[in-house]
């Protein structure tokens, strides 16, 4: 069989000898389709991510330890594309008043070790966290800081009790919970940092741990669902955004990128790049000291002055999507996409002159270090001027854009917001919230925003949700010009569903597999 294998390729060489050594004009007969080289499909992915700290989840505050632990981890909740808490492993839960919530765990369930899950390992785990100094916390302290106490009823059932009713959603139990039998108590998570391997209840175990420069996931064989059959290879570079070079050797299949420029960073490779809305808002704020801007119909003016597409055509590459409110877009199944209003120069100046605030002159505050931004306040002057409305572009660096915002020294602001994934805005529109910059206060907003993060069940929740949305979009205190999106960019050997979502970004990995020439 090898002897006729390298017989034909002989022959073949002989054949192109041949032909090479015609002229130009010679006719050639037969069939000219170019032989197909031989495919093989790898079940590795080769994946870059920048340095981890620790995969400890009690500690690390890494973006890339928190999406890879996604990955190990399970928690009591996870959620889904509407960002609505559904049970991983929670079999069933009840509220039972006063920020108390009961809950069934799911039976079977096995670490990694092959060791049975338990109610005491969510009590387990609810004390290690917070075990951990304030100032050491980790991306899920905050989260877990809301619980007075975890009780463990028996085997099966635990209750959760909420130091505050009004911090008691869902939502806030998405973090990973931690295998009790492994360490002698809770605190000693809080030292376990450098070597910490993790073992989880999810899809994936740490299979290869080499600090600084490699980390391999394989399918856990106790996983209760389907075990993944590939293995994802993540490679530990200096940045993310310089691996892109690596496509050309093969040695990356796919990557996570930020950018909004990203294209430029992928134009030369043959990758297929999938984008996705981030967690990521732009939006201009209007400070409500100001007497005009606490008109409603003025706020609306500005907002019908302002040329969304534009902004996310020209200022940020068409790496976004349009919303008509700062939540996530689609969020608890409620429709938000496009513009809250409509670029109408006509109807601002309407609006304009029926609130008696014709000939407004205002200052707009801006970060001259985000190019983006810079470019969009051009376009929002433009549009804001010829509805009639003076506008006076104020450039400052970060630090002195921080203070004017902190201390209201601005008329309008334009800015962004990164959220947290459980989307609690208090601190945005809460009256006296923390990061309320614009001044705004209104007791019906209070109570709605008070109303989403207690114990509230999926539908009463959307319900809610669905109030509140109406609400803001008559309001509109800070005006959404766009939702920036992230991308993944794959090999185009890559198969299997990428879907990912800002909080899960290997969503649907299970499926990846790699498919390239066989080398002859």
């Amino acid at each position: 069989m090898i002897q006729k294998y390298f017989f034909k390729i002989a022959l073949a060489f002989i054949i192109m000898l041949f032909i090479a050594g015609c002229g130009d004009d010679t006719p050639l007969s037969g069939d000219e389709t170019e032989k197909e080289l031989p495919s093989i499909t790898s079940a590795v992915v080769s994946i870059p991510i920048e340095k981890i700290r620790t995969l400890n989840p009690v500690l690390s505050l890494d973006e890339d330890a928190y999406f890879l632990n996604n990955l190990v981890y399970e928690g009591l909740f996870a959620l889904n594309k509407n960002l609505e808490a559904e049970g991983a492993l929670a079999e069933s839960c009840e509220y039972q008043g006063g920020g108390a919530l009961l809950i069934r765990v799911k039976k079977g369930v096995l670490w990694q070790d092959g060791e049975s899950f338990s109610a005491q390992d969510v009590k387990f785990s609810v004390d290690a966290y917070q075990s951990v100094p304030t100032n050491l916390r980790g991306s899920y302290g905050p989260a877990a800081a809301l619980i007075k106490y975890a009780k463990v009823i028996d085997q099966e059932t635990v209750l959760i009790q909420f130091a505050d009713e009004n911090n008691a959603s869902l939502e806030n139990l998405t973090f990973p919970i931690l295998p009790a039998h492994k360490y002698k108590k809770p605190g000693d998570l809080a030292r376990a940092e450098k070597e910490f391997i993790p073992l989880g209840t999810g899809p994936y175990w740490v299979s290869n741990f080499e600090r600084n420069r490699e980390i391999t996931l394989t399918g856990n064989p106790f996983y209760k669902k389907d075990i993944p059959k590939n293995i994802l290879h993540f490679k530990i570079m200096p940045k993310r955004e310089e691996a892109v070079t690596l496509f050309d050797i093969g040695e990356i299949s796919i990557t996570f990128l930020k950018d909004i420029d990203r294209s430029t960073l992928i134009e030369d490779k043959a990758v297929t790049v999938v984008p996705f809305i981030s967690n990521e808002a732009e939006v201009l704020g209007f400070n409500f000291n100001h007497g005009a801007l606490q008109n409603r119909d003025v706020r609306k003016a500005i907002a019908h002055a302002i040329d969304n597409k534009s902004i996310l055509e020209t200022c940020y590459y068409s790496s976004g999507v349009l919303n008509d409110n700062i939540y996530y877009p689609g969020y608890m199944e409620i429709e938000s996409e496009g513009p809250l209003y409509g670029y109408d120069i006509n109807k601002a100046k309407e609006l304009l002159k029926s609130s008696g605030f014709e000939g407004l002159s205002l200052n707009l505050i801006f970060n001259s270090e985000n190019q983006a931004r810079n470019l969009a306040a051009q376009i929002i002057k433009s549009g804001l001027e010829k509805a009639g409305i003076s506008v006076n572009l104020i450039s400052l660096l970060k630090d002195e854009y921080d203070m004017r915002l902190r201390k209201g020294e601005f008329d309008l602001y334009l800015g962004g917001f990164r959220f947290n994934e459980n989307y609690d805005l208090r601190p945005l529109l809460y009256t006296g919230g923390a990061l309320n910059f614009i001044r705004y206060s209104d007791i019906e907003m209070d109570m709605l925003l008070d109303k989403m993060q207690q114990g509230l069940m999926t539908d009463e929740k959307r319900k809610t949700f669905e109030t509140l949305h109406d609400y803001y979009k008559n309001e509109i205190p800070y005006y959404c010009l766009l939702y920036k999106t992230y991308g993944f960019a794959a090999t185009t050997g890559l198969t299997g569903e990428i879907a990912p979502v800002f909080y899960n970004v290997y969503n649907g990995c299970e499926s990846w597999r790699v498919t390239g020439v066989k080398p002859e």
